[in-house]
């Protein structure tokens, strides 16, 4: 026998920290127990106790994250949405140029760099979903510098190897798009047929009575590679690494903890020297991640020694711009670009990829004279408080 759907009367009751219930597209679920664990405290989601929270979710959450994290026993059934009063909000003139940024974003063949996605995303999503994902911690200096560190590292190419190939030149590229006046949006990119979908972020839960005490511990109940990740200098590298720990990712969360933390490269570039004066480098896979925007950035991640990189917000960027095929997109133009980039250094392969393939002497310094307009383009400024009107 099939329960009749829940009345937005019944859901009301359960409206507190002690019994809390939300309404997503249509279903009511018990969120008591996840309250304290919600990595964006409990209050936003008590904003919405015994309501219809759809619109907030949205934004910010993978589609199935409820019916992934989410107990079973804690579904409560289908909404009567009749029953459901929708409020009436304040005309928010934000929205409708927002709604018009949707309608008129660029053709997704104009996107020619992750920045374009970050730049489109920026316009077309909500504030809320935008201000979750670009944010930082503080001044976010760590957060712009997390990619203002790639620029500090200069290449040093060896003799090319290769001819005949075409130059990638993105004015130029920009310069011969022909804009067909159709209202209906390229979203294929390209007619090649690959693989389609990319890892969605969950925000994760950090134990902080976690210590290195922990690590024989994690040891002795798994057979699988245990990696560290958000190490942020040198000598915890090698305590790591004693500790018999199979790798660590070089990170300081994406700048949205400590400001003014040193990027991941800077790290790497600094610990690899230490690893392989000790004996060390084939101990432990290092990855990195943070800030990385271009295919240089990867091969200069490479050529230190990283195993990997890893790459977040601009795949979100894609993903809130033009669904999977802007995510497809932003493989494919990093693929294009790594190719020419290892073309251009003189690597025929990822093995030929070496250290003195980049110069590293400034990577501590944090200041740089040149302006990143792509990156600039698509940062929103801290602004100071506001003052109020005479009126």
């Amino acid at each position: 026998m099939v329960n009749a759907p829940l009345t937005s009367t019944e859901i009301a009751k359960h409206n507190s920290a002690e019994s809390c219930w939300v309404i997503i597209h249509g279903k009511a679920y018990d969120v008591t127990d996840f309250l304290p664990e919600h990595p964006g405290g409990s209050k936003i989601i008590l904003k919405y106790a015994g309501k219809d929270a759809t619109e907030e979710f949205d934004p910010i959450h993978p589609p199935d994250t409820l019916e992934k994290y989410l107990d079973p026993s804690k579904h409560m059934g289908e909404v009567d949405m009749s029953t459901v009063v929708t409020e009436v909000k304040a005309v928010d003139p934000y929205e409708a140029e927002r709604q018009s940024y949707v309608e008129n974003k660029p053709a997704l063949d104009q996107c020619y760099n992750l920045l374009d996605f970050e730049a489109v995303a920026k316009r077309i999503m909500k504030k809320t979903a935008w201000a979750y994902y670009s944010s930082g911690a503080d001044d976010e200096i760590t957060l712009r510098d997390n990619h203002s560190a790639f620029h500090r590292i200069w290449f040093r190419p060896k003799g090319i190897k290769f001819s005949g190939f075409n130059w990638r030149r993105e004015k130029d590229m920009r310069s011969k798009f022909e804009d067909n006046g159709s209202s209906v949006q390229n979203d294929n990119g390209d007619s090649m047929d690959r693989s389609q979908g990319a890892a969605r972020a969950i925000s994760s839960f950090i134990d902080p009575s976690l210590s290195w005490k922990d690590i024989p511990w994690f040891k002795s109940i798994t057979g699988m590679k245990i990696v560290l990740k958000g190490v942020q200098r040198v000598e915890d590298v090698i305590k790591a690494c004693e500790a018999g720990v199979d790798g660590v990712v070089l990170s300081n969360h994406g700048g949205r903890q400590l400001d003014t933390a040193p990027s991941g490269i800077e790290i790497l570039a600094a610990a690899m020297p230490i690893l392989k004066e000790r004996g060390l480098e084939n101990k432990i896979e290092i990855y990195i991640d943070g800030g990385i925007r271009r295919a240089s950035d990867i091969v200069k991640a490479l050529c230190l020694g990283a195993r990997g990189v890893g790459i977040g917000r601009p795949f979100l960027y894609a993903m809130s711009a033009y669904g999977l095929a802007g995510v497809d997109r932003a493989m494919q133009l990093l693929k294009d670009e790594m190719e020419m980039n290892m073309r251009l250094i003189g690597a025929p392969t990822i093995a030929d990829l070496e250290e003195n393939m980049v110069d590293t002497r400034a990577v501590a310094l944090h200041s740089t004279a040149i302006k990143d307009t792509l990156s600039l383009r698509a940062y929103d400024p801290l602004v100071a408080p506001a003052f109020r009107s005479k009126l």
